[in-house]
């Protein structure tokens, strides 16, 4: 419960609430490495650096070589670099605001000196007034026949629809692109496609949670009630957990899509023999 409350925070951006439920998780599981990596998220916004890095270390202790902590714990290491330059930036500037030279003293004949040479100058350099010359008339134009304007034929819009590709697509960046243009079908059928095992190496760390929830709400409504379905939606959401970003993004996995996963585990217990234990323990 603490857990899930911390990722609430601070997605509200309420950072502090964040961070003392974090706290409490990993008060009550020493060994729960998400705990760690939720407080340290929550520590670097609010400017703790250290205290985020030493959330992160403890976080690879406990699950070590796991990418998304890394890369975290990098993130927070490079943070903490940049505030410490400029500090040192700030510390520069104030000293040399500091050492300022004094302002010399002018006397009244030295002034005089100044600005009449530079009057003299400005005055010569103004133009000489020119006199001025009455207009010459001018013709009156012919009068021009008005054509009457004809409006341009309007085109019937339509709305473009993109097919649904035949073919799996090979990189993150490619799913995403082919996804624009796609009705909600179209994308449903568009994920049907993609081998269930091979959903770990296409988005690696390219996971995000808007990807999430497509792939989720498309295994609810397209996969379960399609032959073969069941068994195509665990291996798919068992097989997405194991992307590489998936521990970072499922922390922000909103209330509504966590349910959705709750249903999809329900219908396939109900119809299967098929375990959703991982599932549950990856996803809620």
């Amino acid at each position: 419960m603490y857990c899930n409350r911390a990722t609430t925070y601070y997605k509200l951006g309420k950072f502090s609430d964040s961070e003392r439920d974090a706290t409490k998780c990993v008060t009550l599981n020493h060994a729960y490495a998400k705990g760690y990596a939720r407080r340290g998220a929550a520590r670097r916004e609010l400017k703790n650096l250290e205290g985020s890095i030493a959330d992160f270390e403890k976080a690879l202790t406990v699950a070590p070589n796991t990418k998304e902590y890394e890369k975290e714990l990098e993130t927070s290491k490079k943070a903490l670099e940049e505030a410490k330059r400029a500090t040192s930036k700030r510390m520069i500037i104030e000293e040399v605001e500091e050492d300022t030279k004094p302002i010399k003293v002018v006397e009244e004949e030295e002034i005089e000196e100044l600005i009449t040479p530079q009057a003299s100058k400005i005055q010569a350099s103004q133009p000489k007034p020119v006199p001025k010359q009455e207009p010459k008339p001018q013709p009156k134009p012919e009068p021009v026949k008005q054509v009457p304007k004809q409006e341009p034929a309007r085109q019937p819009t339509s709305k473009h629809v993109s097919q649904v590709p035949t073919q799996p697509p090979k990189t993150s960046y490619e799913f995403e692109k082919n996804l624009k243009g796609l009705s909600t079908q179209g994308i449903q059928e568009y994920i049907w496609l993609i081998p269930p095992e091979s959903f770990k190496s296409l988005f690696k760390e390219a996971l995000t949670g808007e990807i999430m929830s497509t792939i989720i709400h498309a295994v609810e409504s397209y996969f379960l009630p399609k032959e073969g379905g069941y068994a195509r939606a665990v291996s798919v959401l068992e097989n997405l957990a194991k992307a590489e970003r998936f521990d970072i993004t499922v922390m922000f996995l909103e209330d509504e899509e966590r349910k959705v996963v709750e249903k999809i585990c329900q219908v396939v217990e109900k119809n299967t023999q098929l375990s959703t234990d991982t599932i549950r323990k990856s996803y809620l």
